[in-house]
């Protein structure tokens, strides 16, 4: 659905595309294909809610889980790479300049 980013588009992308064409085709689009591109926001924050409290489907701590709408798919393989991801969270605590005491997790270092 439409969001924030359109207020700058067109009067036809930004009125009548996201205003009237998809409102009206999304329930449509929703039915014929399930994790389509076009999604009712009832279907996403439906999702969304799988996504936080489903720990039958999804496990209690989920890890390494990609989510396509209900559709759950295997991470890219450079998510599973354990020296990437090292390198990526020690990069990123370097750049926001996290210090202690400034987050909840635990073994954030």
């Amino acid at each position: 659905m439409g969001t924030g980013l359109m207020r700058n588009a067109s009067w036809l992308s930004s009125t009548l595309i996201m205003k009237v064409v998809l409102p009206l085709t999304a329930p449509l689009s929703t039915r014929l294909q399930n994790n389509g591109a076009v999604r009712t926001t009832t279907k996403s924050a439906t999702d969304a809610l799988r996504a936080c409290f489903d720990t039958e489907a999804l496990g209690e701590k989920p890890r390494g889980v990609y989510l396509n709408g209900t559709a759950v798919k295997e991470t890219g393989a450079e998510s599973r790479d354990r020296v990437k991801r090292k390198a990526l969270w020690e990069d990123s605590v370097r750049l926001v300049g996290l210090g202690a005491g400034e987050t909840a997790l635990r073994e954030w270092r």
